[in-house]
């Protein structure tokens, strides 16, 4: 597969423009595109928020939010990342994925990271996103990211341990375009159920 034709989508649960889930999920794709190349696209929900939020049904949207729904429906390799708020993730970011088309991203690879104060929210990644994905028949990768305050330096991330959990998040997307993709052109193709 010529990975140039890729499109590679991040998306950032924070509502605060500057943050450390931000620079995490940022890392995260851009270490992924750099793999792979193809074409990356962001998306913070800090700034598409205004634009999707107040929309309580998809048919309420604008063309501009729908636009970035069909962005995110098309994606080859999505990386999503939350800050953990009130034990989950935000509701912001679930907002969008209630918007989301439930068979769109069947087959899209998925990359999950999360953050939070400390280690007691590490599971976020396995119990909140991990499931989600799982719904909309995503394939997660095995290696998820949880990033916790002292994993940083300021809003950068300085941990070791976080940039080696990077490395392997890249190398399980690799291993699974190998499988994955030839499945997704197929169901792409007849948009019928997704079958392996």
């Amino acid at each position: 597969m010529n990975h140039d034709s890729l499109s590679i989508v991040s998306l950032n649960g924070s509502p605060r423009a500057r943050s450390r889930t931000e620079s995490l999920v940022r890392q995260l794709a851009g270490a992924v595109q750099a793999v792979l190349g193809g074409r990356w696209t962001h998306y913070a929900i800090s700034e598409i928020g205004p634009t999707l939020l107040p929309a309580l049904t998809r048919d309420r949207l604008e063309a501009a939010g729908e636009a970035i729904l069909r962005e995110i429906e098309a994606a080859d390799v999505i990386v999503v990342g939350t800050p953990v708020y009130r034990a989950s993730l935000t509701g912001a970011l679930k907002h969008v994925f209630d918007l989301v088309d439930h068979r769109a991203l069947r087959g899209c690879i998925a990359v999950l990271a999360a953050t939070g104060a400390n280690r007691h929210h590490g599971l976020v990644t396995e119990h909140q996103l991990r499931p989600l994905m799982g719904f909309f028949g995503a394939v997660t990768v095995p290696t998820a990211i949880y990033a916790e305050e002292a994993d940083f330096d300021g809003l950068a991330v300085a941990s070791a341990a976080i940039g080696e959990r990077i490395r392997s998040a890249e190398q399980d997307v690799l291993r699974l375009l190998r499988g994955v993709n030839g499945a997704r052109r197929s169901f792409t193709a007849t948009q019928g159920d997704f079958v392996p």
